[in-house]
């Protein structure tokens, strides 16, 4: 758990500044600048780390599942890397398109710019104000 912490990076609000949640129910302003990323799996971004023609080139489907078995095996450590980057793709898009984390974005197709909206309102006080770039 704590390696997955330290690769990840995870941030609790409520843990950080629970003083802030505590004697005042939140923060007055929040202001941020999000990226504007849809979060999918894109097979060549990580093929292309190893053989950047892969990505320059429009290949088919056919051609790139027989590029990405010539990749494999003349690459040892790729396929880990592949399956790695397939994985925290899917977890990710699963986790920002789940009902449960984001109740108001149900419906609409997510990135993390929009997952940010919901957080702030639920970090702010009643009454707090919200800033975000874009663009």
């Amino acid at each position: 758990m704590e390696t997955l912490a330290e690769t990840y990076k995870f941030f609790h609000w409520e843990l950080e500044f629970a003083d802030i949640f505590l004697e005042r129910g939140g923060f007055d302003l929040m202001i941020g600048n999000p990226p504007w990323v849809k979060i999918q799996w894109q097979e060549g971004d990580i093929l292309g780390e190893y053989d950047p023609l892969t990505v320059i080139r429009k290949l088919s489907a056919s051609e790139l599942a027989k590029r990405r078995e010539d990749l494999f095996s003349k690459y040892p450590k790729l396929q880990a890397a592949y399956l790695q980057e397939y994985e925290e793709s899917h977890g990710t898009q699963n986790f920002l398109n789940a009902v449960q984390n984001y109740p108001l974005l149900k419906g609409s197709q997510t990135n993390l710019f929009k997952c940010f909206l919901p957080q702030a309102w639920n970090f702010g006080k009643s009454g707090e104000v919200s800033g975000f770039l874009h663009p």
